[in-house]
């Protein structure tokens, strides 16, 4: 039923999934009557193939909800993804309000992200890298353009050494970002990205050796 969709591309196999999931949603109104919704949806554990490459995905635990009206509303992602040899953790808050103009439910808004949390590993090893935010942002739209408050991302990287190592935390931070008739205002700082070196450290001689030219 997924290839029949309208929105589908032609030339796109619809993907393999198994599993099983549980959709409950019940609202009052619409979208000027103010509209309220209170959806939820559960995965245990679904599994599929990917329709090009063919490798297969696995995810479990998933969980997503959606409550509040339309000038404000709030919801929840979070749950566990496989992918070839990688597993990722996410966990999401966010809320926010929208007001419609000339028919259109989303010309005007705002969305906060308050938590943002993605750990990855390899396998069933303990995880290696961790996405999160310290604090929330927002982000304001209209029909003039668009706008994000000052925030930052933090990447922390924790590699299995003999003796252990403390993690390694890079920090992306930006200042209040806007895009105006084609144009993208924002600047921001890198620090503390020490990651390439110390992977580069873990690679095999003979990896980091072969084939390249130039001297030593």
């Amino acid at each position: 039923w997924l290839a029949r969709l309208p929105v589908w591309p032609n030339n796109w196999r619809a993907p393999q999934v198994e599993g099983a999931a549980r959709l409950a949603a019940k609202w009052q109104g619409g979208w000027q009557t103010d509209m309220k919704i209170d959806a939820s949806a559960q995965a245990p554990q679904l599994s599929g193939v990917l329709p090009h490459s063919g490798e297969h995905w696995a995810a479990s635990h998933l969980s997503w909800s959606l409550t509040g009206h339309p000038a404000q509303w709030q919801s929840n992602l979070a749950g566990q993804l496989r992918w070839q040899q990688w597993a990722a953790r996410l966990q999401t808050n966010a809320s926010g309000a929208l007001a419609p103009s000339g028919g259109n439910p989303f010309a005007t808004g705002q969305a906060s992200l308050h938590t943002l949390d993605v750990a990855l590993a390899q396998g069933d090893a303990p995880a290696s890298v961790r996405l999160y935010l310290p604090t929330a942002t927002t982000l304001t739209w209209d029909g003039n353009g668009a706008s994000a408050d000052a925030g930052s991302l933090h990447v922390q990287t924790t590699l299995p050494t003999e003796p252990p190592t403390p993690p390694s935390v890079a920090r992306l931070q930006w200042e209040r970002t806007s895009w105006r008739g084609a144009q993208l205002q924002t600047s921001g700082t890198l620090s503390g990205l020490d990651l390439p070196s110390r992977v580069a450290e873990r690679l095999p001689k003979a990896l980091i050796h072969h084939n390249l030219a130039g001297e030593p």
